[in-house]
C-alpha cells in the first residue's frame, strides 16, 4: 500500500521536485509504466505547468541560479574595471598605458553596464570579451596588468548567465495564467489519482511486478514527509510552509 504522502505541507519547492522524481521512478520502471501511462501523462503534463509557473518566482532554483551568475559577472566586470582604474595612476608607464586602453574600451559601451537589463548586459559583456580577446592591444593590455584570467571569469560568467535565463525562457511558453500555488491543488489530486491506480493494480496482482514501484514511492514519499517532520518541528511554520492546497 502506498503512504500518504503529506503534500499540503510540502514547500512549493519541495513539491514540485517530489512530483518530478515520481515520474522518474514511474517512468523508469518499464515493467508496469505502460499499464498507467494515461496517468502517468496527465501527471507530467501538470507538472510542466507548474514548474513552468514557479521558474520565475524568486524563490526558483532557476531565478536563484540566474541571480547568482548575474551577481558573479558585476563582480567580475567590476573588479576589470577597478583594477584598470586603479592601474590608470601607476608609476609605470606600460601600465598606465595598458589600463587606459582597457578603460577606454569599456567606455564605449556606456555608463553603469551592470544596471542595464539582463539581455542589453549580456550583449554588451559579449561583446566587449570578444574585443578583449582579439584586439592585439586590448590583448597585450590585459597581459600586461594581468587580467587575462579575470576576462575569462567574465566571459564565462556572463555565458553561464545567458544559458540559464535562456532556459528559463523556455519554460514562459508553458507558462499557465495561474501561479505555482494555486496549481498545486489540481497537481495534487492527478498525482493522487495515479496513486491510487498504483495501488489498485498492486493489490490485484498476484505476480508482485508493482512491489518494486511501491517500495520505491514509499521511500521518496517517507524522505518528504519526514523532512516536514523535521521542518515543523524545529519551528518552521506558515511563515515558511507552501500554501496548502
Amino acid at each position: 500500500m502506498i503512504t500518504k504522502a503529506t503534500t499540503s505541507r510540502y514547500l512549493l519547492g519541495d513539491f514540485i521536485n517530489f512530483i518530478k522524481n515520481i515520474l522518474v521512478i514511474i517512468t523508469g520502471n518499464a515493467i508496469v509504466a505502460s499499464e498507467i501511462k494515461t496517468f502517468t501523462e496527465a501527471l507530467q503534463a501538470k507538472h510542466l505547468q507548474i514548474d513552468a509557473a514557479y521558474a520565475y518566482q524568486k524563490d526558483s532554483p532557476e531565478s536563484k541560479e540566474i541571480e547568482t551568475q548575474d551577481v558573479r559577472r558585476d563582480v567580475a566586470f567590476m573588479g576589470i574595471k577597478t583594477v584598470a582604474n586603479g592601474f590608470a595612476m601607476h608609476f609605470d608607464e606600460a601600465k598606465r598605458q595598458a589600463a587606459k586602453a582597457i578603460l577606454a574600451c569599456i567606455a564605449k559601451y556606456g555608463k553603469d553596464i551592470q544596471v542595464q537589463s539582463d539581455t542589453t548586459e549580456t550583449t554588451i559583456l559579449d561583446k566587449m570579451v570578444t574585443d578583449f580577446e582579439t584586439d592585439p592591444i586590448l590583448v597585450a593590455a590585459c597581459e600586461t596588468l594581468g587580467i587575462t584570467s579575470w576576462v575569462g571569469e567574465l566571459k564565462a560568467a556572463n555565458q553561464k548567465f545567458n544559458a540559464k535565463f535562456l532556459e528559463r525562457n523556455k519554460k514562459y511558453a508553458l507558462k499557465p495564467k495561474e501561479s505555482a500555488s494555486e496549481l498545486k491543488p489540481q497537481v495534487t489530486k492527478v498525482y493522487e489519482a495515479l496513486m491510487v491506480q498504483i495501488d489498485s493494480r498492486n493489490n490485484i496482482d498476484t505476480t508482485g511486478k508493482y512491489t518494486p514501484l511501491v517500495n520505491e514511492i514509499n521511500a521518496l514519499i517517507a524522505q518528504h514527509n519526514n523532512k516536514v517532520t523535521a521542518r515543523e518541528s524545529s519551528g518552521g511554520n506558515a511563515s515558511t510552509a507552501a500554501p496548502k492546497g
